[in-house]
């Protein structure tokens, strides 16, 4: 491979690199400079916090602790969403590979085997994901009253 042929392929590593970045942090830049202007880091963090407890039910105003079944419940949806992510990965790591074979049937043939199983699987994840939710909810709801 040429110098050249390195450079480009550096230049064009970089320039993907920024173009992820920008798509995915720079439309939540303005939010947190205007936050970071309006209260100190301690105040945002105290703040998010206490409203993802209070949406997830584990607030202050609640003097009754979780009981098991909320924390199994928890855990299971935080695993269930990594899962989730790492399949929509796959999802685009096939796209990339079918849409860059440049003609190559076996490399088509393997982003499109990629993606069509990243898409199964993600099928899969999101019915774990409904039927975790109502089966955790459904014994919340019994158990609780």
């Amino acid at each position: 491979m040429s110098f050249l042929a390195q450079q480009k392929t550096k230049t064009r590593a970089i320039l993907v690199a920024l173009f992820l970045f920008s798509i995915i942090c720079l439309p939540f830049w303005p939010a947190l400079i205007v936050n970071a202007q309006a209260k100190t880091v301690d105040q945002l963090n105290l703040e998010i916090f206490e409203s993802t407890a209070k949406e997830s039910g584990f607030t202050s105003d609640n003097k009754q602790a979780p009981n098991a079944y909320q924390i199994i419940g928890f855990v299971i949806n935080i695993v269930l969403g990594f899962v989730g992510v790492i399949f929509f990965i796959l999802i685009i790591a096939g796209g990339f590979i079918w849409m860059t074979a440049s003609g190559n049937e076996e490399k088509v043939g393997k982003g499109r085997q990629l993606a069509v199983q990243s898409v199964i699987g993600l099928a899969i994840v999101l019915a774990a994901y409904l039927l975790t939710n109502f089966v955790v909810k459904q014994i919340l709801s019994v158990s609780l009253t």
